[in-house]
């Protein structure tokens, strides 16, 4: 029996349109939903399998929007998608100040597959800043989303968003709104086939995605490249936002994390942290790239491998730690291709609201720890592979910290490992080595 065609049995009450208050979830050892009987909770929730589990033929967008509107009414709960290939030709947006967890029986086992054009494609999360969940006492919490154990797809180029995380407002604290994405895999369902952004995020407060795999893959005339726009958007008009991505693969995408800030910019509107662990960035054009003028508070990377076109960590930061990981050019890299390039040049032109917060003057202090890691240059072309500062000299804001040490370059041609732009003070360079240690530039003193 192929388990893709499996048909999910044992759940005779929960069907579209019927929700189970309060619910008891039976799962097996495969993730499998086995039973749910009703239970004695509070909260007033629902679990929703979509058309009883069973995959239906054509578009099941009817199905699946009737189950939204079960879990509305019931004020939050779980819509459940059995083993089986779904298809929609719709986009479902999943209702407000309600927590929701989207779920399937495992990647490679559910497969939730769009068939609109980008207007009419991919799940979009309106998520809201009011209480949404009322805990233990009278502590209560903004909405809540989780979705996992599911492969997304499109049938289009270009197929819009398929995460879209849309938070208008929220205030900072207790309500905040959270979300997790686990063990999810997005993907076009052919080589022509591909998402234009597979995850969106727009002011969302705490956000997780690990165990996932985003894959942004075309594949015209046999050829594979970089297909969608962006992997993730991270878009951070306000400042209490922390992002961490865990375990995760990104592939094929011109950014497979993309860090803005839209509508203008304020320097106290930087998200607090970006931390990225175990995770692999390959085939993409650039790993980690940030148009923020404000960077991050905090950014983190370790024990990652990096296998990019044009790079790996590059454009405007604040303050980043980098130790642990593997750099590596591809064969077709330009000789424009820098691994790690830290700039922080339109820090100066951005106004400071708090500036009793910051360094005499107004200024943030812009500092960059790069330790540890691995640099291998595959390309036979003048790749460099540290930068740190704006690439006109003496432009840019001074950064007044900077530790390279202990990095190992295996690097080919005559780029740069390290070079040091002329706004840099207080840096320490220490225990790196390279097959060919000539490529190094400090700045020069006036």
């Amino acid at each position: 029996m192929c388990i893709r065609d499996r048909v999910q049995n044992g759940i005779p009450t929960a069907q579209q349109g019927v929700g189970i208050a309060n619910p008891t979830i039976t799962v097996n050892d495969k993730g499998v939903i086995t039973s749910i009987t009703a239970g004695t909770g509070t909260q007033g929730f629902a679990v929703v399998s979509v058309n009883n589990g069973a995959p239906v033929s054509g578009s099941a967008a009817t199905q699946i929007n009737a189950a939204l509107t079960t879990l509305t009414t019931n004020g939050g709960g779980v819509l459940y998608f059995g083993p089986g290939n779904w298809e929609t030709n719709v986009k479902h947006t999943i209702p407000a100040s309600i927590p929701v967890r989207i779920m399937g029986a495992g990647m490679g086992i559910t497969f939730v597959k769009f068939t609109g054009n980008a207007a009419n494609a991919g799940f979009e999360f309106t998520m809201s800043g009011t209480q949404a969940v009322t805990a233990h006492g009278t502590t209560g919490d903004g909405q809540e989303i989780t979705v996992q154990d599911l492969t997304i797809q499109t049938s289009q180029a270009n197929g819009g968003i398929a995460l879209n995380f849309n938070q208008t407002q929220f205030a900072e604290g207790l309500t905040d709104p959270s979300l997790c994405i686990d063990r999810v895999h997005i993907e076009g369902d052919a080589p022509g086939s591909y998402w234009t952004t597979l995850i969106r995020f727009y002011n969302t407060p705490h956000a997780k995605i690990e165990n996932s795999f985003l894959n942004g893959r075309k594949a015209i005339a046999g050829v594979q490249s970089a297909g969608a726009t962006e992997g993730i958007i991270i878009d951070s008009p306000i400042r209490a936002t922390e992002y961490h991505v865990s375990n995760t693969q990104i592939f094929f995408c011109e950014k497979a994390i993309l860090c803005q800030l839209s509508g203008g910019g304020n320097i106290d509107a930087d998200a607090e942290g970006l931390y990225i662990v175990n995770c692999g960035f390959v085939a993409n054009d650039h790993a980690i790239y940030s148009t923020n003028p404000a960077g991050f508070l905090s950014m983190q990377v370790s024990n990652s491998h990096f296998s990019n076109r044009l790079g790996s960590i590059v454009g405007n930061f604040l303050q980043a730690i980098v130790t642990g990981n593997n750099f590596y050019t591809r064969g077709d890299a330009p000789s424009s291709h820098t691994v790690i390039h830290f700039d922080t040049a339109f820090l100066p032109a951005i106004a400071t609201s708090n500036p009793e917060h910051y360094a005499p003057g107004g200024r943030k202090i812009p500092s960059f720890v790069v330790n540890g890691n691995f640099f291998v240059n595959n390309s036979t072309n003048n790749c460099h592979a540290v930068v740190i500062g704006h690439n006109a000299t003496g432009a840019g804001e001074t950064i007044e910290g900077v530790v390279i040490s202990n990095n190992f370059f295996q690097w080919s041609q005559s780029g740069h490992c390290i070079l040091i732009r002329s706004t840099i003070r207080n840096h320490t360079l220490t225990g790196n080595r390279s097959v060919s240690y000539t490529h190094l530039t400090l700045p020069t003193k006036a």
